[in-house]
């Protein structure tokens, strides 16, 4: 009896970790046969990269310290947009369980329909402080000609064509935290990218908010509009 042809992936996952033991090996699992999973994780010591080794769809990317957010997926994207042929979409995504998998589907129905981008957007309620900062994000990615229901978001599926003309379009930054979402966004509307959405749920992150997070988004937005 031949054996069944196995699904040639549909696609990259792109994940960043740190202390994600208690989500990552679902996910994983959920995201096989069709799609091969990339993994940056900043030396976790909870044991995420270990789990999500095992899983023959996974590759993993480790680091021996917290380097940032940005320079995490800037190094998934390199893997993933090194070979144009390799993985026509690309889902970024966290594996905290704040981005549902139920709502991928949808997103590659937009993506097939001709969507540069599809964003998960968030359909907010009022949660505190982190919730005046993506309403607030998104007010001021408007005033420099972003329109997109949530700008902060990290739940997106790229077409490979998109992505690298982002990728190229940032450069060189100095940006190490979330506000290289806004870097991205930017850089594929300004390239007239048909930019689409899917609401999810708001579920918030359990990462803790900074300060640091505030000004860096501040002058992100104000680099960008300079760059108009």
């Amino acid at each position: 009896m031949t054996p069944p042809k196995q699904r040639a992936p549909r696609g990259a996952v792109v994940i960043a970790t740190y202390n994600e033991a208690a989500t990552i090996g679902g996910i994983c699992a959920a995201l096989v046969p069709e799609w091969d999973v990339f993994i940056c994780d900043d030396s976790s010591p909870d044991g995420t990269a270990q789990i999500a080794a095992i899983m023959p769809h996974v590759t993993i990317i480790s680091r021996p310290g917290k380097w940032g957010i940005a320079s995490a997926y800037r190094t998934l994207f390199d893997a993933v947009l090194s070979d144009p042929n390799a993985y026509p979409l690309i889902l970024q995504m966290d594996a905290g369980g704040t981005h549902p998998l139920e709502a991928i589907p949808a997103m590659l129905a937009k993506a097939q329909q001709g969507a540069g981008l599809v964003i998960g957007a968030r359909q907010f309620t009022f949660k505190g402080r982190r919730t005046v900062i993506s309403l607030g994000a998104r007010a001021l990615m408007r005033a420099i000609g972003v329109k997109a229901p949530d700008v902060t978001t990290g739940f997106r599926l790229w077409r490979w064509s998109t992505l690298m003309t982002a990728y190229r379009a940032v450069g060189e930054s100095s940006t190490r935290g979330f506000a290289f979402q806004l870097e991205f966004l930017w850089a594929a509307s300004r390239a007239g990218t048909v930019i689409e959405s899917v609401p999810v749920p708001y579920r918030l992150t359990n990462s803790s908010f900074k300060p640091s997070m505030l000004t860096e988004g501040l002058s992100t937005v104000g680099r960008l509009a300079l760059r108009r």
